[in-house]
């Protein structure tokens, strides 16, 4: 599109559509070159004259002004474009939803580098890797390992246990700290010492057809442990902090998002994490009435009372973070049905099989916790997500994983080319000081 005026900004691009509004990436002009990028988020054509969608955008940014959080989109400003048109300015977080992201990681191929000295043994992973679907990358030494995975992208190691040494080698580390996007190790035969963490597990049983379960199972998941951990943490930090929060006078806002699901969490290509759209956010705040019964949020993403049209509170948020949890750790949605009535029942009523059931090797804790978020009844569920932070950090310092933001920011840089990165920014529009940029073309208010 070309850039356009709306009311104090110049619209740049659409960023997204969703059923309600739309999203734009925006500028907006200062003193002395002064520029500065936000979102703008405004209700579709079709909605501008609706009194109850153009309420909903102002709870929105009404509720927002009392959330600052490093989890959250920060909001800067609501208007009224053409003294009806409502929208808000928010931060601009230049990358992806991570619904998105999650369907671009699971279409690529996946790699894996089998480490084996005996060549008969090397020759038998090989072709069970190859049986099972994926690519395979041989090397019969630790020098020609190291070599192989420094030459593209890698998603799993399978390695003869008889390579490794009493202690956690360094071999391995080295492999891991390079690729953000490695699933998981898979020691195959007697390994000693006291194992490698929770990202390797060990296999005794070489079998073609078993190794092929483990090798799928492993590399099922849509994000490294690591990198799901990271995103969980941050979402649970930022509904802590937003279950908790109280208004400027001290009153507790009494705050349910009610849509944490995967398009409303945004990865920056610097591996920041950002809790999205409080737009159907339940708080005292909120000046539109509710009719009893009605269906709010996602369906996939519902918890079981939500999805009965009753009451939601702070625990229905951690059911819906615990089905996103274990959506990244098992490659697979715990509810999902044929259609959305069959979803809709399966949340009310069934129990998806245990984490580790479906991804081995686990840490026993993180199956727990997933466990316990996806309670039926609130009352067995946790009481706070403080609460499942708790836990998540035990699995963390049990397990040495690493959640560094650039970790998170290289798996970006792997699932997406340079290009398409660059394009999630701010480039070539208008950023540099003093640049003469010509004049946008002011939009009629409700044109599209």
């Amino acid at each position: 599109m070309n850039p356009v005026r709306f009311a104090d900004y110049t619209l740049l691009r659409r960023i997204a559509t969703g059923g309600t509004a739309e999203i734009f990436l925006a500028r907006r002009h200062g003193v002395d070159g002064f520029v500065r990028h936000l979102a703008i988020k405004r209700i579709l054509p079709h909605l501008v004259d609706d009194p109850d969608f153009v309420q909903l955008l102002l709870d929105e940014a009404r509720l927002a002004a009392h959330l600052h959080h490093g989890n959250i989109i920060e909001i800067h400003q609501v208007g009224l474009a053409g003294g009806h048109e409502a929208y808000i300015a928010m931060e601009y977080l230049p990358g992806i939803d991570l619904g998105r992201l999650a369907k671009r990681a699971r279409r690529r191929a996946r790699q894996v580098l089998v480490v084996a000295a005996d060549t008969n043994l090397q020759r038998h992973l090989a072709q069970t890797v190859t049986e099972a679907g994926f690519n395979a990358v041989s090397a019969h030494s630790i020098h020609e390992a190291m070599r192989c995975a420094n030459e593209g992208p890698l998603d799993l190691v399978l390695c003869d246990g008889a390579l490794l040494g009493p202690t956690r080698d360094p071999w391995l580390e080295a492999i891991q700290a390079r690729h953000p996007e490695l699933m998981r190790t898979v020691i195959v035969g007697p390994a000693t010492g006291r194992g490698f963490g929770a990202c390797a597990m060990h296999v005794h049983d070489a079998e073609p057809d078993h190794l092929i379960g483990v090798l799928r199972a492993c590399l099922r998941p849509v994000l490294p442990i690591e990198l799901a951990l990271q995103v969980v943490r941050a979402i649970a930090d930022a509904l802590e902090y937003a279950h908790t929060a109280r208004d400027f006078d001290g009153r507790p806002l009494e705050v349910v998002h009610r849509d944490v699901n995967p398009s409303n969490v945004l990865v920056s290509v610097g591996g920041a994490v950002k809790l999205v759209d409080f737009g159907i956010a339940r708080a005292r705040t909120s000046l539109r009435p509710e009719r009893k019964g009605n269906l709010v949020g996602t369906y996939a993403y519902m918890s079981p009372e939500q999805a009965a049209g009753g009451d939601a509170d702070a625990r229905s948020d951690l059911f819906c973070l615990g089905t996103l949890m274990y959506e990244l750790l098992a490659g697979q949605h715990p509810f999902a049905g044929e259609s959305e009535f069959a979803t809709l029942r399966a949340v009310r009523e069934d129990d998806p099989p245990s984490l580790d059931s479906v991804v081995p090797g686990l840490p026993a804790g993180l199956s727990a916790a997933v466990a316990k978020a996806l309670q039926k009844n609130p009352g067995d569920r946790y009481a706070t997500a403080g609460l499942l932070l708790r836990d998540l950090e035990a699995v963390l310092r049990a397990d040495g994983l690493d959640l560094n933001p650039k970790r998170l920011s290289g798996f970006l840089r792997v699932v997406y080319t340079s290009a398409e990165l660059d394009a999630f920014g701010v480039h070539d529009t208008g950023y540099g000081v003093g640049e003469h940029t010509e004049p946008a073309q002011v939009l009629p208010t409700g044109e599209r």
